[in-house]
């Protein structure tokens, strides 16, 4: 919850939940401008991140 508070205190974005594919049970997006910014997934036990960079952060 902490960090999904810290994101929300920085920036200005769409949250959506999904099914989280294959692979993960739940998945929480961050999307600003119908682009993301960062993915949280969920499975028992585990948990994961995703960062999605542009050309100028690659």
């Amino acid at each position: 919850m902490q960090f999904c508070e810290r994101i929300d205190d920085q920036y200005e974005m769409d949250r959506t939940w999904g099914s989280g594919g294959k692979a993960w049970d739940l998945e929480y997006k961050y999307r600003r401008g119908g682009k993301t910014l960062c993915a949280l997934y969920a499975k028992e036990g585990r948990f994961g991140f995703m960062v999605i960079l542009g050309k100028d952060e690659r």
